[in-house]
């Protein structure tokens, strides 16, 4: 009986620490410039078009985002409260990455979902130095596939027996898992019935 009792306890142990685990929840919604916090402008050029503004809660904070089109490509600028750029990027599609790390993340999508769509893939740069932040814009605008550019997919898949979800999933230049997560379905508070 106290083997049963032991187990039991182990048990309960595991999965309330899975219970309890650090996922970052979060949702994004369309906010105006005036709601914005101020930026430096060195983001825009007189190209930019279709400019808008996000604001996304999570549980680990708030961070806004700059969405704008410039040169057919679709850029976004995500800053913190304070104005501070964290990260920079565009949208690209398959074609655009390098084949070899094409291959291991297609791979690893396949293995972990098996039947998966690929929703949209960004192209990101950190910034790593706030001081440096002319020298991250030049690597965006520039295309540049650097050491620490990384690869941001939301795919819509099927893990084993749970329902069809929406996940965000991480990679590096070489085609490693950066981070996995679950992200929220869209925000529909807009629609009356």
């Amino acid at each position: 009986m106290k083997k049963y009792n032991t187990l039991a306890l182990i048990l309960l142990l595991f999965v309330s620490t899975l219970a309890v685990s650090q996922q970052k929840v979060e949702r994004e919604h369309r906010i105006r410039k005036c709601q914005f916090p101020k930026f430096n402008t060195l983001l825009l050029t007189p190209e930019s078009k279709e400019l808008r503004f996000y604001q996304e809660i999570d549980t680990l904070g708030t961070t806004y985002t700059l969405k704008f089109k410039k040169d057919r490509l679709r850029y976004h600028f995500d800053l913190t409260e304070q104005g501070i750029p964290e990260t920079t990027g565009f949208q690209i599609k398959e074609v655009d990455l390098p084949n070899e790390t094409y291959t291991k993340i297609d791979t690893y999508l396949k293995k972990t979902f098996g039947k998966v769509a690929v929703r949209r893939i960004l192209q990101q740069y950190p910034v790593q130095n706030p001081e440096e932040m002319e020298k991250t814009l030049k690597d965006t605008f520039q295309n540049l596939m650097l050491p620490h550019t990384t690869y941001e997919f939301m795919v819509t898949g099927k893990i084993q027996d749970q329902e069809r979800s929406t996940y965000e999933i991480v990679f590096d230049t070489e085609g490693e898992l950066q981070s996995f997560r679950m992200a929220l379905p869209a925000n529909y508070d807009h629609v009356l019935y």
